[in-house]
């Protein structure tokens, strides 16, 4: 909203004339692309700690052995479908019930 002088009001109300005067708007922070680390002091063991987490949680070094050589789409394909079925089998052990019974637990006797 505007005021009548063009310009957009303050966020606040000003009570008197010094506090109109000393207003100072605060600085947005630099927004930098990419990852990175604020180091204080002289600690920068403990930065590259953190930005070693930082960059392991993005998946930048996973990404970067991806694209390190090319891989067919046939291949990508096959790879997520080998890659699903190792999720089921997974899934298939951990649960219970007749799928996880051994297949000779009840031994037939010959006749």
């Amino acid at each position: 909203m505007k005021g009548s002088s063009g310009k957009p009001r303050q966020n606040f109300q000003v009570r008197n004339f010094e506090q109109k005067r000393n207003f100072k708007k605060k600085q947005p922070e630099e927004k930098v692309s990419g990852l990175g680390v604020r180091v204080h002091g002289d600690d920068i063991s403990k930065a590259l700690r953190i930005f070693k987490k930082k960059i392991l949680k993005a998946g930048v070094l996973n990404e970067a052995n991806e694209r390190q050589f090319y891989t067919k789409k046939s291949e990508k394909n096959r790879l997520a479908k080998s890659a699903g079925r190792q999720r089921w089998l997974r899934k298939l052990r951990e649960t219970p019930g007749p799928h996880n019974y051994k297949r000779n637990y009840r031994k037939k006797t010959g006749r």
